[in-house]
């Protein structure tokens, strides 16, 4: 908790001031530690203010020894309105039947697949086990992966390829 110097700030329960907020460690400047560079997979039509563009988008790393995507995160923070309209008009055309050949994903959990040439930067608060992604599956927990806790995009990589 961090209080402000005023004499009479208060803490008022179920209340939101400026007097006491809460940092969490998302805030930060180096949540988990550093970034990390992720490949678009699938997408969730938006829905509410998001119609007519995605919502939220699947996201996979690259496993090295295994050479397949595996997913580690669902996204939908981080993006400005503009980002989404562009990320739409860029990713539709990307969009596929089935998921892609090279990637370990335990159930479909998102509206469409997409074919895997975007990158992304993301910064997540922290790492948890999961049941339901894949990365690292079964090397800390036999049947968990590892997956981002608050996920949120930060720029797109155009330096960087899936693998």
């Amino acid at each position: 908790m961090v209080k402000t110097l005023d004499v009479n700030a208060t803490y008022d329960p179920a209340k939101r001031s400026f007097n006491w907020l809460k940092l969490k460690k998302d805030y930060l400047e180096s949540a988990a530690g550093d970034s990390l560079d992720l490949v678009v997979v699938g997408a969730d039509y938006g829905v509410g203010r998001r119609t007519g563009t995605y919502g939220a988008f699947l996201l996979a790393c690259w496993n090295e020894d295994l050479e397949c995507l595996q997913t580690v995160c669902k996204v939908g923070t981080g993006f400005s309105d503009e980002n989404l309209k562009l990320f739409h008009e860029a990713l539709n055309p990307l969009e596929i039947d089935n998921a892609p050949a090279n990637l370990k994903y335990k159930s479909k959990n998102i509206d469409t697949w997409i074919s895997p040439k975007i990158v992304w930067e993301i910064m997540a608060a922290d790492l948890s086990l999961s049941p339901t992604y894949m990365a690292a599956m079964g090397e800390v927990e036999p049947d968990k992966g590892i997956a981002l806790r608050f996920p949120r995009f930060i720029r797109v990589r155009t330096d960087k390829q899936p693998e």
